[in-house]
């Protein structure tokens, strides 16, 4: 949990009531470090579970870099658990919706073999519920993924109303998490497939006017920043490090200008944070053009590793073994004809991936997926009738 990110929607859904947009205060950044600065970790995350955000607008900054559906996220969450602190609710409400989903899947699993492989290798694997209880938006990437293997597992033939409410849903999640864009499309051509191209239409319109009118309306907004501070996920000589402390580093000494979260104006303005994005940009194309095969080479390292338990900071031989068994994966999916998981695993991924190293927490709303599609590899009865 990096304070810097997480209290625009923590903080600023302490302050909805006030009915001014998004704000947020900034002294609250100051109150989580203190929390994280203990030497008594268990005593901290206690301390960080249980906090209240103040409602008062103190040092009230308006925020409009990120998309705000986890803000009404973190503000049901507080609402609906209210005997803990604004982050001890969302870790329970996300906890929550895990057991809810699995639930729901493992009762579709034709045999207790397919269930008890499900329910160790997902239910209760610490490495997902790591995930599941992180309080940040990534862990709703699970939305579309889940809907996707429940429509797979069931084979369900849903009705023009229930089309409808899954086009809610996921322009909600998109608003939550835009990389799940793919992915959600893919779930709206799957779950209309047994309707009328009239009705399957009407569906998708639906989808595209919710995105339109959750668009946000600052223009200058991309994946400049992420793109150049990604480069130094493996070796080269151009970014030294896979952090976003170089990237911010060398635009500050470009202009000249220390921007930090607390100047004014600062990173959490919409012209700072952006042109930052944008001089990155710039320096990411520049790169491009001196050394297009290493960006060739990173793409292909991220894909695969897409297919796995993604990119390890800590360990770069680890990242490489991950994108090995990436494209063991990927290979025998291909060469058993498995289409359906292939496009699906894909889909979760691509948004990001081909210049993103895939973290584990990036990769949240995937596993589900990887997971659905080495079980119907291995067990040969999760195939549909539709797949040979």
């Amino acid at each position: 949990m990096i304070p810097e990110f997480t209290v625009p929607y923590f903080s600023g859904a302490a302050l909805l009531h006030h009915g001014e947009g998004w704000k947020f205060n900034l002294n609250e950044v100051d109150s989580l470090h203190k929390f994280l600065s203990s030497s008594d970790k268990s005593e901290s995350i206690k301390k960080i579970n249980s906090y209240r955000f103040d409602s008062n607008r103190i040092e009230s900054r308006s925020y409009s870099i990120n998309q705000p559906g986890y803000l009404y996220i973190v503000w049901f969450a507080g609402n609906i658990f209210r005997w803990t602190g604004d982050l001890g609710a969302v870790k329970l409400f996300q906890l929550l919706i895990h057991a809810i989903i699995s639930l729901i899947l493992l009762l579709l699993f034709r045999t207790q073999k397919e269930r008890f492989i499900f329910f160790f290798l997902y239910v209760i694997n610490p490495f997902i519920i790591y995930y599941a209880i992180y309080p940040f938006y990534y862990f709703w990437e699970i939305i579309p993924s889940a809907i996707l293997i429940y429509l797979f597992l069931s084979q369900r033939k849903i009705s023009f109303s229930v089309l409808i409410l899954l086009a809610l849903v996921l322009a909600f999640t998109f608003y939550i998490r835009s990389t799940v864009l793919v992915v959600s499309i893919l779930v709206l051509l799957y779950a209309g497939r047994h309707l009328s191209i009239l009705k399957q239409s009407i569906g998708f319109i639906i989808f595209i006017i919710c995105l339109l009118g959750m668009k946000s309306q600052n223009t200058d907004k991309h994946a400049g920043h992420i793109m150049y501070t990604s480069l130094g996920a493996y070796p080269n000589t151009f970014v030294e490090g896979f952090s976003d402390t170089i990237s911010w580093n060398a635009y500050r000494k470009s202009v000249g200008v220390n921007y930090t979260y607390k100047s004014t104006p600062g990173m959490y303005d919409p012209e700072v944070f952006f042109g930052e994005s944008k001089w990155c940009l710039n320096e990411y194309l520049k790169i491009v053009k001196v050394e297009p095969l290493m960006v060739i080479r990173n793409a292909t390292l991220n894909f695969f590793q897409s297919f796995s338990f993604g990119y390890f900071r800590a360990s770069l031989a680890l990242s490489y073994l991950s994108a090995i068994i990436g494209a063991i994966i990927f290979t025998v999916l291909l060469l058993r004809k498995k289409i359906y998981s292939l496009a699906a695993i894909i889909a979760a991924s691509c948004t990001f991936s081909f210049y993103l190293p895939p973290l584990p927490i990036y990769l949240y709303g995937s596993y589900l997926l990887i997971l659905i599609a080495v079980m119907d590899l291995f067990t040969g009865k999760l195939s549909t009738k539709n797949e040979k």
